[in-house]
């Protein structure tokens, strides 16, 4: 009948079973369903990390696009500027003396002081052989005081031919004595006044040559002219003293820098300017001043030269090498920190700074830089007393952008550390 379901519609039904499903396509009804699982599944995690974050979390990270900036600023000031000259030279005595014989030909006997010797004025440096000096001037002397000996014999008869002259001549007025008479004893007084001068000029002659002997004698005991400090002996004993000096003396054991000058800086450098010194070998610096500076330049290395006078009682030795630093100016002027100069790279060669404007936004502004000197620069032109700069942002900021300004010292976003 139609409409019925017979036995060949249904094969399987007349032995009591379930019709079976073929296994190809179970097996694809499970892939799909595992399909559509994993791409829910999928769906879900990428809704959720592109969910934007909660105003609060981008509150806390300042990090995050759209927050500002925090950075750290300083004020151009005005204060001191002094420029400065670096220079190196060698320690010298600011004199020195050099001490010889002043006889030659005689024997050193001995020395009596060493290299590095506190001398005073007139101390006694070193002795000569003085026998023959002696001897010498014992023999003048005698000879002297046998020339004042018949000095005062002559000047007995001189006197008693003056006064018989003087009576022939009362006489003579009076016509009681002869010419012949007369003319004796002025003949014999003024042979008498004759002989006395001769005899005052051998005296005289006689002294000069005990002043001579005495003074030869006292020349072997070479003194100290001044007080000072021996720098060199050159003397030995048993030497013959000759021109060449024995010993050196730095007068006052002063000591000063001889500091080389480039040419081009020698106009900068006047006396009585403040130098800077140290020395090698001490730890500590000293505050001197230009002495003198030299009016010549060296041909070879275009060098000027400038004496350095230090304190006394530095302790500084003749030979050391030192260095100086001369203030050469002072003044007054702007300055920032050196942390906030930025440049534009080898092209341009522009040094600029970040300002921060009265609207808290960045400016870029360029800059003409002066002395540097302990962490400080001179602004010569493109700042103002009182205007706000970056510090150590140049990596990290564009013009216009807005900041939030801190005090030097205080916390920053973005600066290197």
């Amino acid at each position: 009948m139609p409409g019925t379901n017979t036995a060949a519609d249904h094969p399987a039904a007349g032995n009591g079973r379930t019709p079976r499903t073929p296994r190809r396509w179970r097996w694809f009804t499970a892939g799909a369903a595992v399909a559509v699982v994993v791409t829910v599944f999928a769906s879900v995690l990428l809704d959720t990390a592109i969910e934007p974050a909660p105003a609060a979390s981008a509150a806390s990270d300042p990090t995050r696009a759209g927050a500002i900036r925090r950075v750290t600023t300083a004020r151009v000031e005005r204060g001191v500027v002094q420029e400065t000259l670096s220079v190196t030279g060698t320690f010298v005595a600011r004199e020195e003396i050099a001490l010889a014989a002043a006889i030659e030909g005689e024997r050193i006997a001995v020395v009596l002081v060493e290299e590095g010797d506190v001398v005073a004025a007139g101390q006694v440096l070193v002795r000569l052989e003085r026998d023959m000096l002696a001897a010498r001037q014992r023999d003048v002397q005698s000879r002297v005081e046998r020339a004042r000996a018949a000095i005062a014999q002559q000047e007995a008869v001189y006197a008693e031919a003056q006064s018989s002259f003087r009576r022939v001549e009362g006489l003579r007025a009076v016509g009681a004595a002869s010419a012949q008479q007369h003319d004796e004893r002025r003949a014999a007084f003024l042979s008498a006044g004759h002989a006395l001068t001769v005899m005052q000029a051998d005296l005289a002659q006689a002294e000069a040559q005990l002043v001579e002997a005495t003074l030869r004698l006292d020349r072997t005991e070479i003194r100290a002219p001044v007080a000072g400090i021996v720098s060199e002996r050159l003397a030995r004993a048993g030497a013959l003293a000759g021109a060449e000096p024995l010993l050196r003396l730095m007068r006052d054991g002063e000591i000063e820098l001889e500091a080389d000058i480039p040419e081009a800086d020698l106009p900068t450098v006047a006396v009585g300017q403040a130098v800077t010194v140290s020395a090698t070998g001490l730890p500590q610096t000293f505050t001197c001043h230009v002495r003198l500076v030299g009016p010549k330049v060296g041909r070879d290395n275009r060098l000027g030269t400038a004496r350095i006078t230090c304190p006394p009682g530095a302790h500084l030795h003749h030979g050391v090498f030192g260095r100086g630093t001369i203030v050469t100016a002072t003044r007054q002027a702007l300055t920032i920190s050196d942390a906030a100069l930025l440049h534009g790279g080898a092209t341009t060669g522009e040094t600029f700074v970040f300002v921060v404007g009265p609207d808290n936004r960045i400016v870029r502004r360029a800059v003409e830089t002066g002395v540097r000197r302990a962490g400080r620069v001179e602004i010569r032109a493109g700042l103002t007393e009182g205007e706000r700069v970056v510090l150590g942002a140049a990596a990290f900021l564009r013009e216009g952008e807005a900041v939030v300004p801190s005090a030097e010292g205080g916390p920053t976003e973005g600066r290197p550390q």
